[in-house]
């Protein structure tokens, strides 16, 4: 399996990852890794329906998708993974998956997130967990579209 790109982005599937994203990478497969969609039946259906025509789409929980990328199921497919928050991220990395590189794409407004980047709100909680990872050696860029300039993340939240 060759991984194109992992992005975090709340949205998911939404018309810049469907349209852009999928334009620039040209993935075989989108793989989500977000709990909350892996046990919600109907959010399930709609990223199915948002879902670039000619992907293929999966939806796993963090702990799902440990056991089944280590069946190496896609072998020839070229893979998008998206996580919905930084806490799915970071499960899937404790779990043992080797990330290397993030890109950081929207991250909506919250209570008590701070906006660090146009579209992209960061808590204190959220800071910590890309701190933490960061330390561990996964490197973070953020840019909304592929064209948009790498920034370095880290530089972005150091601060909060």
């Amino acid at each position: 399996m060759k991984i194109l790109n992992i992005r975090i982005e709340e949205r998911l599937i939404h018309g810049q990852v469907a349209t852009v994203w999928n334009h620039f990478l040209k993935p075989t497969r989108i793989i989500i890794i977000d709990q909350e969609s892996s046990e919600n039946e109907m959010q399930k259906k709609l990223l199915r329906l948002g879902c670039p025509q000619g992907v293929k789409l999966s939806i796993f929980s963090p702990k799902r998708a440990i056991e089944r990328l280590a069946e190496n199921p896609y072998p020839k497919e070229s893979v998008f993974i998206l996580f919905k928050n930084p806490a799915n991220l970071k499960e899937f990395f404790d779990l043992g998956y080797k990330i290397e590189e993030v890109n950081v794409g929207n991250m909506g407004g919250k209570e008590g997130a701070t906006e660090v980047k146009k579209g992209v709100c960061v808590t204190v909680k959220e800071a910590e967990i890309f701190r933490e990872l960061h330390s561990k050696g996964v490197k973070f860029n953020a840019k909304m579209v592929p064209n948009d300039p790498d920034v370095d993340f880290i530089e972005l939240i150091k601060n909060l």
